[in-house]
């Protein structure tokens, strides 16, 4: 069975920009870090080059040789949400992982076709 692929989350976007920046800075290769990090040059080229989606732990320990912060900030994400029910539900269920918002996306990419499907202006019944 193919594998499905996901999208990249915006925390590991955050995360790859960081790094990306820290190698620029420190004016080290790739291949430097991933010696210094004990971590597969290959797992953090995957990484730079946005093929690995997710924050692996391999790539966790280069994030924290690097000393960036990993944390997730959940009012920081949803300042970018518009809508404040949405907002709201994220809050609510989002755990602040990394894991967790890969869980969440995963869902809502997959409710994604129903509501599309659904015609403008309608809302969805509840059961009361």
């Amino acid at each position: 069975m193919p594998r499905i692929a996901r999208p990249h989350t915006m925390h590991c976007q955050q995360m790859r920009h960081d790094l990306q920046a820290y190698l620029n800075r420190e004016n080290i290769s790739a291949n430097r870090l991933s010696v210094l990090a004990a971590v597969k040059q290959s797992t953090v080229s995957r990484f730079l080059t946005g093929r690995t989606k997710t924050v692996t732990p391999a790539i966790q320990r280069a994030l924290t040789y690097a000393g960036i912060d990993q944390a997730s900030d959940i009012p920081r994400i949803a300042e970018g949400l518009d809508h404040s029910r949405l907002r709201a539900a994220v809050e609510r269920n989002w755990d602040g992982t990394a894991e967790g918002a890969d869980k969440l996306a995963v869902l809502i990419d997959a409710i994604g076709p129903i509501l599309r499907s659904m015609r403008l202006g309608s809302s969805p019944t509840r059961n009361k």
